[in-house]
């Protein structure tokens, strides 16, 4: 978005960070296969839905999305090979390198467009991306500003009182923990656990997220 702009829509498969499925394929009526808005939407649908204003159509076969198809064939076959011939073995090796390799091959089969207009919209210097595009909950605060998320307790980080506010609870790799109240961001204590209860639930990399933040002093997140 930073490179190109906002795009218009997208056109993605029913992957669950696109769609949720509450409905199987084969009880879709005609109407709503041919619409492609059977699918509710998930937390990035919504962000990009009502905050970004881009359309998400859903694919229902492979060849209806052939870009992406195509792009999976370049991405399994010739890269691999293209690493290899030019000795690259690890991870850091071919970050470094991928941006030959993409310039190799947009010489070699990229074509020029129809025409020159672009149909995306800039990026607004308001927009900052990297709070928007975070995994959101909504939760309550208590008395004390204090809510919970999978048995942890956390406090909302404000000069002002904030006991009794409805707010989201703001995650990711780049922001850390944030809660957003009135249009505002705060920072967000870590305070504890809610009793004895487990929390074999919550997934890994919210896991690696609070260890990576709140327990650097070598305490395990159990």
């Amino acid at each position: 978005m930073l490179n190109y702009g906002i795009p218009l829509e997208l056109y993605a498969d029913k992957a669950g960070i696109f769609f949720v499925n509450n409905k199987k394929q084969e009880n879709w009526t005609v109407q709503e296969m041919l619409a492609g808005k059977a699918l509710d939407k998930t937390q990035f649908g919504v962000i990009v839905d009502e905050q970004l204003g881009i359309n998400m159509i859903s694919a229902h076969t492979p060849q209806a999305k052939g870009r992406i198809e195509r792009l999976w064939g370049t991405l399994q076959d010739r890269l691999p090979v293209w690493l290899k011939l030019n000795g690259i073995t690890d991870i850091e090796q071919a970050n470094c390198r991928l941006p030959y390799f993409i310039a190799d091959f947009n010489a070699r089969f990229a074509v020029e467009p129809g025409t020159a207009e672009t149909a995306f919209v800039p990026v607004g210097a308001s927009l900052d991306l990297d709070k928007l595009l975070t995994v959101r909950y909504e939760r309550t605060t208590d008395n004390c500003g204090c809510f919970s998320f999978h048995n942890f307790i956390f406090q909302v980080d404000s000069a002002k009182p904030l006991a009794k506010k409805k707010i989201k609870f703001l995650f990711s790799q780049k922001i850390g923990f944030q809660a957003l109240c009135d249009k505002e961001y705060y920072p967000v204590s870590f305070f504890g656990m809610k009793g004895n209860k487990s929390i074999t639930h919550i997934p890994d990399v919210t896991k690696i997220l609070l260890q990576k933040v709140y327990f650097d002093d070598g305490r395990q997140v159990a």
